[in-house]
């Protein structure tokens, strides 16, 4: 038995959901591909160059971005649980 079955029975998805356990640093999490550090005038950003790229935000840190990323999943999740 490996260590995540040992602990399987400590969480549920359901009561604790964590949005970002399979979305690594260094990539974006709404497309997964891998952030770009692009120089500006203000230093350097990063940014991601996915189709949707109006998800991410390059003025914020990648930490504020993924918090970002989780609340809107928390959101979404919670529209879908009051839908009959």
């Amino acid at each position: 038995m490996n260590r995540a079955e040992r602990t399987a029975f400590l969480r549920s998805d359901e009561d604790d959901p964590d949005y970002l356990r399979d979305k690594p640093m260094g990539r974006c999490p709404w497309c997964d591909r891998r952030l770009i550090m692009q120089a500006s005038y203000l230093g350097t950003v990063q940014t991601c160059d996915c189709c949707n790229s109006t998800n991410w935000n390059p003025w914020q840190s990648e930490l504020d971005n993924r918090a970002r990323y989780q609340e809107e999943r928390v959101a979404a999740a919670k529209i879908e649980e009051k839908s009959p």
